[in-house]
């Protein structure tokens, strides 16, 4: 859990739009890629640290969370399904904060997705439930095949209190991928080192299964038939896909 002290944190409580604000120090040295840029897992672990302070820390002197969320998850675990960023090229550009993130509720022993409780439902649900059953659609790769794939095995640091694997850490898996896929070759003149260089412009992450330490991922790539700078990094554990990433660059400078 994470103390207001351990990380400089604060949070406000909105109630028109039904919103908390967490106040984060911002991105470390440490976070930035070989290139100098933001890396991705740095950005999603920001936004994982800020969730988890938003939903967990008391926003008023009764010890009541924000969305009665510590009630929610007492006797279960909320998993994401998907998550989405826009990244402009100034990292702090309002595009950013815009984070969607789909989540559902886990059974802890069974860790099937349940319901949550009629009263949840009836307090908070008009500000989270969008009242769509939640469908996750798998890419497929093209006719042609993948261009590339690489294999990754889950190390414990990829792990978190879940005992499963991170849902940053599938960022880092495709961004390694996508490296080494070019330093083979494999995306011709759909992808280049220069995109790469110039930065994520879209990031889309779809989290179908689990894994966890000592799990072995073949990461299946492909740049789909009319994108640019586009990749899908399916991750695979026993021939099921678990993870998409889908990774969209800026246009390298002319």
């Amino acid at each position: 859990m994470l103390g207001q002290h351990d990380i400089n944190l604060c949070i406000k409580e909105d109630s028109t739009p039904y919103a908390a604000t967490v106040v984060h120090p911002g991105l470390q040295p440490e976070f930035r890629d070989s290139y100098g840029n933001p890396s991705l897992w740095g950005l999603f672990r920001l936004a994982s640290t800020c969730r988890m302070y938003a939903m967990h820390t008391p926003v008023d002197s009764s010890g009541r969370c924000f969305l009665e969320y510590d009630k929610l998850t007492d006797e279960h675990f909320t998993f994401f399904a998907s998550s989405q960023a826009s990244i402009a090229r100034c990292l702090y550009e309002p595009d950013f904060p815009n984070h969607p993130l789909e989540v559902v509720l886990i059974d802890k022993a069974s860790r099937r997705p349940v319901a949550v409780s009629e009263y949840w439902r009836e307090h908070y649900g008009p500000h989270c439930i969008r009242g769509v059953p939640l469908i996750i659609q798998q890419k497929e790769p093209p006719v042609g095949g993948v261009s590339a794939v690489y294999q990754v095995k889950v190390a414990w640091s990829d792990t978190d209190l879940y005992q499963h694997t991170n849902f940053a850490s599938y960022i880092r898996f495709a961004v390694d991928a996508v490296q080494e896929g070019l330093r083979q070759g494999a995306f011709g003149g759909h992808l280049t080192q220069e995109d790469v260089r110039a930065g994520t412009a879209e990031v889309s992450v779809s989290y179908i299964g689990e894994s966890v330490q000592g799990d072995v991922l073949h990461v299946h790539m492909w740049c789909p038939p009319g994108t640019s700078r586009t990749v899908v990094c399916s991750m695979e554990k026993e021939g099921q896909v678990i993870n998409q990433v889908t990774l969209t660059y800026h246009a390298a400078a002319v």
